[in-house]
């Protein structure tokens, strides 16, 4: 699979993610005059193991979740009352391929079939 970029919604010039899941600062000036340049972030994983990356625009900082921004720029904004599904339970692959907008209850039933399921169950 070829690596595709697209704007990240609401920080368009600012940063880009691809449909691999990788996630990149553009260049731009400050106000000082000088530039910033394109800069591939590093991702940092929550307490579930998701990965997240710190965004920062006008002086505003937002820790977003990697696996919604794929999802948001190449497929739509998150339709009301979905989730994010990781289609093989791994949360750390945020390929496009991999992800997908899904219900509550579809995404609890890819836990079960994963066997990530925190219900205190274990499946095989």
């Amino acid at each position: 699979m070829n690596e595709v970029w697209k704007n990240i919604p609401h920080y368009e010039n600012w940063y880009q993610i691809s449909n691999m899941g990788r996630v990149k600062s553009l260049t731009r000036k400050h106000r000082f005059g000088y530039s910033k340049k394109i800069k591939i972030l590093q991702p940092f994983p929550n307490h579930k193991g998701y990965l997240r990356v710190d965004l920062r625009k006008d002086g505003q900082r937002d820790c977003r979740q990697i696996h919604r921004l794929v999802l948001e720029a190449f497929v739509s904004l998150c339709p009301e009352r979905m989730e994010c599904r990781h289609l093989d339970g791994n949360p750390q692959n945020n390929r496009l391929d991999n992800l997908m907008w899904g219900t509550r209850s579809e995404n609890q039933q890819d836990r079960i079939v994963h066997g990530t399921s925190n219900n205190g169950l274990t499946y095989n």
